[in-house]
């Protein structure tokens, strides 16, 4: 099991007038579409062998996408069969 993770800093989302579902808005549109299952909120979770690259693939493009989105992260990390890495390095 693949599993993505996201967890906001809310202070600095509700300074911006965002919410944390306004950030996983993207997220949930790729994740319908590559059929991956929101398996608790701002979890996003796959199985197979394209699952580490579909969640991935998101953390790259989003990244190159908006640079300012991990600003309002305090976690994004990804959960490879039970290795944990940190996508915020």
């Amino acid at each position: 099991m693949t599993k993505l993770t996201f967890i906001f800093n809310e202070p600095k989302l509700r300074d911006n007038s965002l919410t944390a579902d306004d950030m996983l808005f993207d997220m949930r549109t790729y994740a319908k579409h590559e059929d991956i299952q929101e398996t608790e909120y701002g979890v996003f979770s796959k199985d197979g062998e394209d699952a580490m690259a579909l969640l991935l693939k998101y953390v790259v493009d989003k990244e190159k996408r908006d640079p300012a989105f991990i600003t309002y992260l305090d976690k994004w990390e990804a959960n490879i069969d039970g290795e944990i890495e940190n996508c915020l390095v």
